[in-house]
């Protein structure tokens, strides 16, 4: 996907925008914004996961050993009405869509900001991404990427610009969600009837003269 797209994406889908740039910088490092990238990851115990979607979302955190969804699952499933799937189809889901891991991410997202004690976050729920604990968060601090031998100097100048353009395209938005809260008419469209009245009234003024 384009930066432009993912933007839109996520906004349309309630993550909130002052972590957008720093996620999509993080996206972009994972997976190049790659919907169909699955990145194999081995645990500390041993066991193999997989990463998956443009946010390389890992489906095995999400659901106990035994195959039982955990609490964010739970909540998911029943905020967006439907029945909770298996995990295996749950991983079809996500890798399927980008707007459904879009969609999932964002109800994530919310859970660690509202729960930032139980998922150890300190109060940034993107630190839940261990590239954005790597590289994007101490580019939040000091303008520097960190880790930046660990990326081609392609994948860093990209990741900056789809960061940079993050930024202007949200503060844009935002700009002019500002302008219409305090203008409210500024964009209004003009009834025709309207539009008519004031062109009869300025004819008859143009007439008046001339006469």
């Amino acid at each position: 996907m384009e930066v432009q797209e993912v933007i839109e994406l996520m906004q349309n889908l309630d993550i909130p925008d002052e972590l957008i740039p720093s996620l999509v910088m993080t996206a972009y490092f994972e997976s190049g914004l790659n919907q169909n990238v699955i990145n194999i990851n081995r645990e500390e115990d041993g066991t193999i996961t997989e990463d998956r979607s443009y946010l390389q979302l890992n489906i095995d955190k999400f659901f106990f050993e035994d195959g039982t969804p955990d609490e964010t699952i739970k909540t998911y499933f029943k905020k967006i009405k439907k029945p909770i799937p298996s995990k295996s189809e749950f991983e079809k889901l996500i890798s399927a869509s980008e707007k459904e891991a879009t969609r999932f991410a964002a109800h994530y997202i919310k859970r660690l900001s509202n729960n930032p004690n139980s998922f150890r976050t300190g109060g940034k729920p993107l630190r839940r991404w261990s590239t954005y604990r790597d590289y994007v968060e101490p580019f939040e601090l000091t303008g520097v990427l960190g880790n930046p031998d660990e990326l081609d100097k392609v994948k860093q100048q990209r990741g900056l610009e789809a960061y940079i353009l993050s930024s202007i395209i949200v503060n844009n938005n935002k700009l002019k969600k500002d302008i219409l809260k305090r203008y409210p008419n500024i964009l209004r469209r003009t009834d025709p009837a309207e539009l008519a009245e004031a062109n009869r009234r300025v004819q008859e003024r143009n007439n008046g003269w001339r006469n």
